[in-house]
């Protein structure tokens, strides 16, 4: 059988060679890449530096097994000269270093690397050829002026090209880029050198540091490599300044005018036709022009637009491309008298809250920034602190009166802005004692049967206390009844007659008041309807859980809504799954005693009644509340369970292991 052989030269960036096959060996050469590659082409080499080679000796192919220990021979054959030989390693792998001396010459060279074979082994001798490129580095040197340029200004610098013997290059393109744009390019002289002129201006650069990067791309033929060179030019722009020579004061009223008188300057001299814009509080209201030498005058309105308070008066130059933007900024101080309104209720009542309506605002009727207002109410000494919403000129806000009735003053102060004046004034107002009638109990529900006697206890009282010695009127519809006189308390216990025919009624009671006391009149109207047959409500008065007996007492109590209470009358009524009659005991009195439901959370008792010739029926429902104790406690889950798992536990520990399991089963 037949060996194959192949030297293979492996290179960081690949080279790929042709594959020479020799009767049985065939060698593949590469270049290895390292500081000495300087293109993407692996077959481009830098003279002057230190090229590694490396090659691959295969037995039985380009997939065969590595073959080491043996001599691997390099040639320069451009210069027929020796490179030097190297062992291939365990993996097969020879490696030598070639010394490209700057006396090279340019272009391309033909390498050879050459196994001479092992009888000893039976490796038959082979070689392998590859074409490299020599060039020469070549670099860039760039003269300028290093300062501050200035949009408008000329950036002036020149380049030069040397190769690696630092020999001018003439005829050869140089480029001059910012940011990748291409800015300027031209050709080296004869010695190697090229002058550039720049605008400096904002179509290619910014303000601040700007990279300029004079750049060499040889063509091919030239065996020159790539260089660049790059330098940081620094743009900014002029700053000039705005100066205030004279003004007519700080102190404004609205209506005013502000005068000011300016000059613009720049590198100390005057900017002549200088825009300037003249904002108030940040918004524009007018502008001007700089004269030749750079001066302005100019009036600023204090108009509705600004408000009481401090302003900034601010002077903005734009600026151009030469020249950086400038501000002045001027503080005013605008005041106006403050006027200040009250609107309150027609009646403003002792104990009711009173919306009252409060207006703030300036000369101008415009509202007044960050302003609230404190009143004083003079018999009590109470001091309220309104804020005005800002924007606003109107806020209302609830007040309760308290104290002696009559008329009292208001006494108004506008805080929280200290640019208004007259921030003081007086208001009176009269306060009245409006009283109220209330039933506190009453033994009818709004029913009673004809000519049925019924009682009311009625109460009179003010907001504070109960108002002695006042005479309630009583009324049902149009008649009359006979008026009752509240006593110590402002109690009155009022027995009336319902009408004898029935229908709907309403029943009023009033006291007329005293104008000389600030006392209003105050009426009650009570809605009575007299039937002869009276609606029926079924209460729930109470209910008692008793989870141990596994039931529920559930108290009710059955009445007619004329106050009588219904005895004898049956009561039909649904509990989960039961129906069932009872029969209303004394006072309407009904206990009922139902079974403990099996879950805990909310349960209804429904009920209704069959209607008679007296009453209608009713229906309706009483919700009753179960525990999740309760209905632990009834399934016999708590402190009795727990001991009781507790003993069966560790009986089934003291059970020997095959009568426990039968136990268990």
């Amino acid at each position: 059988m037949k060996l194959s052989k192949i030297i293979e030269v492996l290179p960081l960036r690949r080279l790929s060679l042709a594959v020479i096959l020799a009767i049985t060996l065939s060698i593949a050469l590469s270049l290895i890449n390292a500081e000495n590659a300087i293109a993407e082409e692996d077959s481009i080499v830098l003279r002057g530096s230190l090229v590694p080679i490396s090659a691959r000796l295969l037995q039985n192919g380009s997939y065969g097994d590595p073959v080491s220990e043996q001599r691997l021979d390099f040639y320069d054959c451009l210069l027929n000269s020796f490179i030097g030989s190297s062992l291939t390693d365990s993996n097969g792998y020879a490696l030598i270093y070639w010394n490209l001396t700057f006396d090279h010459p340019l272009g391309p060279t033909l390498l050879n690397v050459t196994f001479e074979g092992n009888d000893t082994r039976s490796l038959a001798p082979s070689c392998q050829w590859t074409t490299v490129t020599v060039v020469s580095a070549t670099h860039i040197d760039l003269e300028y002026t290093q300062q501050a340029y200035h949009p408008g200004d000329q950036i002036s610098f020149s380049v030069e090209l040397f190769n690696d013997q630092d020999e001018a290059i003439g005829n050869e393109l140089i480029a001059i880029y910012h940011d990748d744009i291409l800015l300027a390019a031209d050709y080296t002289n004869e010695t190697g050198q090229v002058t550039f002129n720049l605008g400096c201006n904002t179509s290619w650069c910014s303000l601040g540091n700007n990279e300029l990067k004079a750049v060499y791309e040889p063509a091919t033929s030239t065996y020159h490599n790539k260089s660049e060179h790059s330098i940081i030019i620094d743009v900014q722009q002029i700053l000039p300044s705005i100066e205030l020579e004279d003004m007519n004061g700080t102190q404004l009223q609205p209506d005013e005018f502000l005068w000011l008188k300016l000059n613009v300057s720049a590198e100390g001299e005057g900017l002549p036709s200088a825009n300037l814009s003249v904002l108030l509080d940040g918004n524009f209201v007018s502008s001007t022009t700089t004269d030749p030498f750079g001066a302005t005058e100019h009036l600023v309105h204090v108009d509705y637009l600004v408000d009481l308070g401090p302003h900034t008066v601010r002077i903005e130059y734009g600026g151009t491309e030469r020249h950086a933007a400038a501000y002045l900024e001027v503080d005013i101080v605008v005041t106006s008298p403050a006027i200040v309104s009250l609107v309150l209720p027609d009646y403003t009542i002792i104990g009711d809250e009173s919306q009252i309506r409060l207006e703030v605002h300036d000369s101008l009727r415009r509202p007044i920034p960050g302003v609230h207002i404190a009143i004083q109410d003079e018999p009590t000494n109470e001091t309220l602190n309104i804020p005005v919403p800002p924007g606003h000129t109107i806020t209302q806000f609830q007040h309760v009166f308290r104290g002696p009735t009559g008329i009292r003053g208001l006494l108004t102060k506008v805080l929280g802005n200290p640019y208004l004046t007259n921030t003081t004034r007086l208001f009176s107002v009269t306060v009245w004692l409006k009283p109220v009638i209330s039933i506190i109990e009453t033994n009818i529900l709004g029913y009673a049967s004809p000519a049925q006697s019924f009682s009311l206890r009625v109460q009179l009282n003010s907001s504070e206390t109960g108002l002695p010695d006042r005479l309630i009127a009583v009324r049902i519809n149009n008649t009359v009844l006979p008026s009752q006189v509240t006593d110590a308390y402002g109690l009155a216990n009022i027995t009336l007659l319902a009408p004898e025919t029935q229908g709907r009624y309403v029943m009023l009671l009033r006291t007329n008041g005293s104008l000389p006391s600030y006392e209003l009149s105050s009426s009650l109207e009570y809605a009575l309807i007299v039937s002869r047959v009276m609606p029926v409500q079924v209460d729930l008065t109470h209910y008692i859980t008793s989870p141990e007996l596994r039931e529920i007492r559930v108290y009710l109590v059955i009445r007619c809504l004329n106050g009588t209470l219904l005895e004898g009358l049956i009561l039909n009524y649904e509990w989960l799954t039961i129906s069932a009659t009872t029969v209303s005991m004394q006072s309407g009195i009904v206990e009922l005693i139902l079974p403990m439901p099996s879950t805990a959370g909310f349960h209804r008792l429904y009920h209704y009644t069959d209607g008679t010739q007296h009453l209608h029926p009713s229906s309706g429902h009483a919700l009753i509340v179960v525990s999740e104790a309760d209905i632990q406690t009834a399934q016999g889950i708590g402190i009795a369970g727990l001991v009781l798992t507790l003993c069966v536990s560790l009986s089934l520990v003291g059970i020997p292991t095959l009568y426990r399991k039968h136990l268990i089963s």
